[in-house]
């Protein structure tokens, strides 16, 4: 055990080291001191009042602050080192999710061409976009994606791109862009709910209201706070939207103050209710702000493949001279089984024209043979 000088104010027990003390006037003087050797933390009261130690004052004066100002560094120091090695430990694990991550590159080469009245010039747009991005591993149940995108016109600029200033020639919307496609991160603390904050890909059912246009070559993206809720058949999605990355570059990016909720049950295998609520508000398009709700039921129904009662053609033969010859298949009527020959007789071949008709199970009226085969009508 570490003791205690009550004149000095200090812990005197070699190893022992000084945590804390506390005085006023209507207690007694208390210090707190640790025996390093082992490791045994005690609390020592001098028991005698403040008045007993009066001639004390100035010098315990100074030692209590310069005892608390030790206290406090060592405090410091402790706290610095157990979070130094715990941020170290964090870095380590963050470092790691890092390198676990996928790369993500992405080329796509694309040409359109447009013919437009009234206009004199053929847009013929050939245009690459490139991407290149990286998404972490998990790490402390978080993801992280960053992604840029570039997309460039190849041989030179013979379309409208809206941003080029060519405006002899028709609209082909893929301009010239380098920008920050996605920067997100998404937290997963079980597997029934998520949340997404920061640039991200929005795509709502069949994407008639809300999507990322995904066959122009700038893709649109949302500055966005998702959260996504499942259970069970029940789903559910709210979405803010703070800003719309549209597909015409950043020139003509919209500022938004909108909300996207939705909210689905699936009633059995075939069926899925859906009801939503569209408040979409954008700064610089009033015209295309608007509110929409509404229910969507949709489903699939799985259906028994369709089996025709129709057996196929009797096999025919030909001989060298291209006259048909009976086939020797039972699957004919009865009075043609086993009457195949290389030669056929007259009755043999009219014998194989009921046969060629009788298979497709249909009243034909007439069997004429011919050198090609069997004509039925």
């Amino acid at each position: 055990m570490a003791d205690i000088d009550p004149s000095l104010g200090r812990c005197t027990t070699v190893g022992a080291a000084f945590i804390g003390v506390s005085a006023t006037r209507d207690r007694p003087i208390s210090l707190t001191c640790i025996n390093a050797d082992a490791a045994d933390l005690t609390e020592y009261s001098i028991n005698s009042s403040w008045a007993n130690h009066r001639r004390l004052d100035t010098a315990m004066a100074k030692r209590i602050t310069t005892l608390r100002a030790l206290a406090i560094g060592c405090g410091v120091a402790v706290a610095l080192g157990t979070g130094s090695a715990a941020l170290a430990q964090t870095a380590s694990g963050f470092v790691d999710a890092v390198k676990s991550g996928a790369l993500i590159l992405d080329a796509r080469a694309r040409y359109e061409g447009v013919d437009q009245d009234g206009l004199g010039k053929r847009a013929d747009a050939v245009t690459l976009r490139t991407r290149l991005g990286w998404e972490t591993g998990e790490w402390n149940n978080l993801k992280a994606l960053v992604e840029f995108e570039d997309v460039r016109a190849i041989g030179g600029e013979r379309f409208n791109s809206t941003l080029n200033g060519r405006t002899a020639y028709p609209v082909v919307a893929d301009p010239d862009v380098t920008e920050l496609n996605r920067a997100q991160i998404a937290w997963t603390p079980n597997r029934s709910f998520t949340a997404t904050i920061g640039r991200q890909i929005v795509a709502i059912g069949d994407q008639r209201f809300i999507g990322s246009s995904a066959w122009r070559q700038d893709q649109q993206t949302f500055d966005a706070v998702r959260a996504d809720v499942t259970r069970g058949p029940f789903s559910a999605s709210y979405i803010y939207v703070d800003r719309v990355n549209r597909v015409f570059a950043e020139a003509q990016d919209w500022d938004s103050d909108s909300h996207v909720l939705s909210a689905a049950y699936v009633v059995a295998k075939p069926l899925k209710v859906e009801g939503f609520l569209y408040a979409l508000d954008f700064r610089q398009s009033p015209a295309n702000s608007s509110r929409t709700y509404g229910l969507r039921a949709t489903g699939v129904l799985d259906t028994a493949p369709v089996a025709f009662p129709m057996p196929l053609p009797t096999p025919i033969s030909v001989t060298t001279e291209g006259t048909p010859a009976i086939s020797t298949s039972t699957t004919g009527p009865p009075n043609c089984r086993g009457r195949g020959t290389s030669s056929p007789s007259k009755a043999a071949t009219r014998c194989l024209a009921a046969t060629a008709c009788a298979d497709f199970r249909r009243p034909w009226r007439r069997c004429t043979p011919s050198r090609a085969g069997p004509m039925c009508s």
